[in-house]
């Protein structure tokens, strides 16, 4: 028996994801959370292979949600369902570990496939979601130029934005690196003077874009 796990604050959508994933998945239990510290609790005690996670929760952020569950169990898979639609949201969530992202005036057009379409490894995203990626991998952008060779990043710039690229979070990445946090943040902030970026999400982007890092 797979367990999938929703998060979602809405209790009218909770109960309409429950009984949408409940009766059309055969083989799955079906548990549901209405707030970050409720969807903890579950977790202690069940170990979920999916996850529906609202990103406006009323105790915080659901891609935080997200990274901690995708560092711990990476084969979970994480569908965002939600309201947002912002560009800088969709790629937090897909970075955090997300599977999917779904709007949820789309939820119609999955009714009763959201559990198999995961489950057989599927990655389902809302037509307004799916666009916008495309549309950003076609818009050209100028490569940072790095004039001289003390502009490019060094190997420990590399490694830490690498890690971070991953998920890890500053205090883990200094704890690995044998670093302090101060000289890690100090770092990144060199990264994002070097490529021109002004947040990690853009830096990511750059340095896999332009071969810096593995993408």
């Amino acid at each position: 028996m797979k367990t999938l796990l929703i998060v979602e604050d809405d209790r009218a959508l909770r109960e309409h994801l429950l009984f949408d994933a409940g009766s059309g998945t055969p083989g799955w239990q079906v548990l549901a959370a209405d707030s970050l510290g409720a969807a903890r609790q579950c977790l202690r005690a069940q170990r979920p292979d999916a996850m529906f996670v609202d990103l406006g929760l009323p105790d915080g952020d659901g891609i935080e949600l997200i990274q901690q569950c995708h560092t711990a169990w990476p084969s979970c898979d994480i569908l965002v369902i939600t309201v947002f639609a912002d560009e800088q949201r969709v790629i937090r969530s897909l970075e955090a570990g997300a599977c999917g992202y779904i709007l949820k005036p789309d939820l119609p057009i999955y009714a009763g496939r959201l559990v198999a379409t995961i489950d057989a490894g599927g990655s389902p995203l809302s037509p307004s979601i799916a666009r916008g990626l495309i549309d950003r991998l076609h818009t050209p952008k100028s490569k940072p130029t790095l004039a001289t060779d003390s502009e490019a990043l060094s190997a420990r710039e590399q490694e830490v934005l690498s890690l971070c690229a991953r998920g890890f979070r500053y205090a883990e990445i200094a704890q690995l690196l044998g670093l302090s946090t101060h000289t890690v943040n100090a770092h990144l902030k060199n990264v994002y003077r070097k490529l021109a970026v002004n947040s990690k999400v853009e830096a990511v982007f750059e340095a896999r874009r332009s071969g810096l890092i593995d993408s």
